[in-house]
């Protein structure tokens, strides 16, 4: 995110879900999200937060 503040970047937009149904959030609806990967994190909470920090706009 610093490299896009310092770009100018005033949002992101982001898919959160894939045409395949694989969800980029935790979600109970669906065991096939990013949260039962390898990754195990929730990357959209830190990205949100990354984005919060630097006055830029977050869209899904």
């Amino acid at each position: 995110m610093d490299i896009a503040a310092a770009a100018g970047r005033r949002y992101i937009t982001v898919t959160s879900r894939h045409h395949d149904g694989f969800s980029m959030y935790d979600t109970k609806l669906s065991n096939f999200r990013i949260t039962n990967s390898q990754y195990g994190r929730h990357p959209l909470a830190d990205l949100a937060e990354a984005c919060s920090k630097r006055d830029i706009k977050l869209g899904f």
